[in-house]
């Protein structure tokens, strides 16, 4: 299996990239038959070690759990973050690795932000 690709596997339906040539994940090959064996490899490799349904509702249910203590959704928009999930404190600044989610991390303490 190439050490240059990624899979993402979930809730929605699974994505596979080729991280040389597309490294901002923009081309989803999980369709291409070209790509298949590797989407076959991926996805036992993956399976040998949990499954992914599993970690996948864990991941959520871990994720109800930071937002409820954080005060809800709505808290968390108030302090600045576009998305629910609160970006860790220590995080700060601009970002802007080519993907759509691209932007800025606020401060939720300093509705300014911060660099």
């Amino acid at each position: 299996m190439p050490a240059d690709w990624h899979q993402y596997a979930g809730d929605y339906e699974n994505q596979l990239f080729d991280l040389e040539n597309d490294p901002h994940e923009r081309v989803n090959l999980i369709h291409d038959p070209a790509t298949a064996q590797v989407a076959i490899e991926m996805s036992a490799a993956l399976r040998s070690i949990c499954d992914p349904e599993v970690v996948n509702a864990q991941a959520f249910n871990d994720q109800a759990a930071i937002i409820e203590k954080a005060g809800g959704e709505q808290a968390i928009r108030r302090r600045g973050f576009v998305t629910p999930m609160p970006v860790p404190d220590d995080v700060r600044g601009d970002f802007d690795d080519g993907a759509a989610s691209a932007g800025k991390i606020i401060d939720p303490h300093n509705q300014v932000g911060t660099a």
